[in-house]
């Protein structure tokens, strides 16, 4: 996949993660984990990831990084940021 799909499709699965994002800030659920979307470069994915809404603001603060579902690791050109047992933090290498 060429770095240009793959930042792509990351993207548009961060738009719908901070669309959740701001959800939860309306409508919090008990335990405070929300289930945001794998942001991984494959358009088929339906990976879920619990995080909290302190979490996913970490990652999204800086744009070159996305949650991914642990079992995925990093492709050719990410590296692992951060791993935890329920996500991933990668960041991708700038085009």
């Amino acid at each position: 996949m060429e770095l240009q799909d793959a930042t792509r499709t990351s993207g548009l699965f961060r738009e719908v993660n901070l669309q959740i994002r701001n959800l939860m800030g309306r409508w919090p659920v008990a335990d405070g984990l929300a289930e945001f979307i794998c942001e991984c470069a494959d358009s088929d994915c339906a990976a879920t990831l619990p995080m909290d809404c302190a979490e996913f603001d970490e990652v999204a603060r800086n744009p070159g990084r996305y949650i991914v579902s642990p079992d995925h690791g990093a492709p050719p050109g990410e590296r692992v940021t951060h791993s935890a047992s329920r996500f991933l933090v990668v960041e991708r290498a700038s085009s």
